[in-house]
């Protein structure tokens, strides 16, 4: 079962998405949320996009608090990930100790998953941050990272996955 940590407003507004043929699609747009981050599966896919780029995300069990991931992103507007470019690689978190009583770094650790130019954050638990969480030299770009929209699927088959299934919740803003 997917765990989403947000309340649903009772407006239901909606959006057009470009498509890469030229047209349009009408998709519901995302509800407003209480928090800003969300739980997901381990298996399952979820999908994060920018205007018309998508990408389909899995991520895979490892020991302690990693996990690995994998991904296919499809940037020209079709939706079509199976033709996408694929990347995978593993995310890891540890609150390191500083010189700093009561201070902890992440630093060194790998929090954002980078799916062509997409990027999401991180955490152990499954936690998603749609703005990423960059860190150390990377920090600055928090600031200027638009985010992404985020929509959770049960599906564990990339096949079967439609962009534009109006069925999508997509969530924007959190």
């Amino acid at each position: 079962m997917l765990a989403l940590l947000f309340v649903a407003c009772h407006r239901t507004e909606y959006v057009e998405v470009p498509r890469g043929d030229g047209g349009t699609v009408r998709i519901v747009k995302a509800r407003v949320p209480w928090s800003k981050k969300l739980d997901v599966a381990f298996g399952r896919y979820f999908l994060i996009r920018r205007n018309a780029e998508f990408a389909a995300i899995r991520l895979g069990k490892r020991p302690g608090d990693a996990a690995g991931w994998d991904c296919s992103y499809q940037g020209d507007g079709s939706g079509r990930l199976l033709l996408g470019a694929r990347q995978h690689g593993e995310v890891s978190q540890r609150l390191d100790a500083t010189k700093h009583p009561g201070v902890y770094s992440t630093a060194k650790w790998q929090l954002d998953i980078l799916c062509g130019p997409l990027a999401i954050g991180w955490s152990p638990g499954n936690w998603l941050y749609p703005r990423g969480l960059w860190s150390g030299e990377d920090e600055v770009k928090h600031e200027h990272d638009p985010g992404v929209d985020v929509a959770v699927t049960t599906s564990e088959d990339l096949a079967s996955i439609d962009v534009f299934d109006p069925d999508l919740d997509w969530l924007t803003g959190f």
